[in-house]
């Protein structure tokens, strides 16, 4: 180091010609240099959360989180896999190796967890994974003006209005996704008559059962019409 000090010390005129030489190229390829104040970047990890309404943290643990790692456990190209138990919900943190292709593992990871046999009572699961590109700029919050403590109705009304909005704004072309929190599942209540079941003699888990085997949507086959066309049979 101390011999090109002395080098450039010595001649002057070397050291000027560089020097300029340094700025002029700069000035060149300013313009073909890549540069963003905030560039598009992808963070190598993933989370995956499913909510078990009801479940304490060790059945949590027990009917979701274990069936999940084993079959996460057999997927290559992951780093780390950490998931943590609680009351209602499950959730996991896969980081994948470097040099992985995100998009690849990433479905990878999708089709492993779909594949799980997950309680009939658990939600989906949410995929989540932090794009800069996708980051949220902006959060509305829909309220109703006539009631603090929305009943049922008055729920589905603010969520319609909510969805309709929500694919209003979904539709513009400068928009790439939006996020909602807050919604209620569409659910049926069946309401059972206690003295029916006594006077039948119809325990409550038969009633239960006959319900959860009762709804079932599995297509069986089709049939060809004389007229060629198929018929899905369900």
């Amino acid at each position: 180091m101390r011999a090109i000090v002395a080098y450039f010390a010595g001649r002057p005129l070397v050291a000027n010609v560089v020097m300029f030489g340094l700025i002029f190229a700069s000035i060149a390829f300013w313009g073909k240099i890549g540069k963003e104040e905030m560039p598009d970047f992808t963070m190598n990890w993933m989370r995956v959360s499913i909510r078990y309404p009801g479940a304490s943290a060790a059945d949590v643990e027990l009917f979701i989180v274990k069936p999940v790692e084993e079959k996460l456990k057999g997927l290559s190209g992951i780093d780390e896999i950490s998931s943590s138990a609680s009351f209602s919900s499950a959730s996991f943190r896969i980081t994948f190796d470097a040099g992985s292709v995100l998009s690849e593992k990433v479905q990878e990871v999708k089709e492993a967890v779909d594949s799980v046999e997950l309680p009939r009572e658990s939600e989906e699961p949410v995929y989540s994974q932090f794009k800069s590109s996708e980051k949220a700029i902006i959060d509305i919050a829909i309220y109703h003006k006539h009631a603090d403590i929305l009943n049922t109705q008055q729920r589905a009304e603010l969520q319609a209005y909510a969805l309709a909005f929500k694919n209003r704004v979904i539709s513009l072309p400068e928009v790439s996704g939006v996020e909602t929190r807050g919604y209620l599942r569409p659910e049926i209540q069946i309401l059972v008559d206690p003295k029916k079941l006594i006077e039948f003699e119809i325990p409550m888990n038969q009633v239960s059962s006959q319900v959860t085997s009762q709804n079932v949507r599995t297509p069986v086959g089709s049939l060809r019409d004389r007229y060629e066309s198929e018929i899905t049979l369900l």
